[in-house]
């Protein structure tokens, strides 16, 4: 029988099973707690300039970004 252990790099931090670990691109609803991935089950609705991104489960918008003509004259406009 193989037996896989792990051990802690230096400098890591030890895992603490009372705290959720969460990857940097995870989007959280301020309503309701719902919680996923950027590119997870997130609803998008496409705007003529914006893409809002809206909670599954409570349909809160939780922000909306700029889309196609838009986003490119932004990016412009900041050089």
């Amino acid at each position: 029988m193989t037996h896989v252990y792990s051990t802690p790099r230096a400098g890591s931090v030890p895992e603490n099973p009372s705290r959720r670990v969460h990857q940097k691109s995870t989007l959280f609803c301020p309503r309701c707690g719902h919680e996923d991935s950027t590119d997870g089950d997130w609803v998008l609705t496409l705007r003529p300039e914006t893409v809002e991104i809206h909670c599954p489960d409570c349909r809160t918008l939780l922000t909306a970004r700029p889309h196609g003509l838009a986003a490119k004259e932004r990016s412009d406009a900041s050089r």
